[in-house]
């Protein structure tokens, strides 16, 4: 029996296709949360809907919490050119409302690695990322 393989991460054509879409809004809290894709994305836009609390955007708990994350001004947006499989979100006071489009390709989640900054004892890590 042929069975027919599973795109991988670095299948090209999936990132050179349209997306499928991901929508998604809510209210941030400072502690962050976690937005989980069922596919890989390969790109992301984010719109701080609120006039007053900034939006922190993680690609890790530990980032999020930490310095490793980049910060929405109110009312702003911004858009990511990036392969993940989740970000995590939290308001910088109070509660902050936004706005999710991600662009999903066909790559299971499943097929990429957890995104780290942690690099020691053989363990591969991206620095700057969590």
């Amino acid at each position: 029996m042929v069975s027919t393989p599973k795109v991988g991460l670095n299948f090209v054509a999936e990132y050179q296709v349209s997306g499928l879409p991901f929508i998604s809004k809510g209210s941030a809290s400072t502690a962050p949360a976690e937005i989980a894709f069922n596919y890989i994305a390969k790109s992301i836009t984010l719109i701080n809907n609120d006039s007053t609390n900034g939006l922190k955007i993680g690609f890790t708990l530990a980032g999020t919490n930490g310095t490793n994350y980049i910060q929405l001004d109110a009312g702003k947006s911004i858009t990511f050119d990036i392969r993940c499989k989740k970000i995590f979100l939290a308001s910088t006071a109070g509660t902050c409302s936004y706005s999710l489009l991600a662009s999903l390709t066909g790559i299971e989640q499943q097929q990429m690695g957890e995104l780290t900054g942690s690099t020691g004892s053989g363990s591969f890590g991206w620095p700057g990322v969590g």
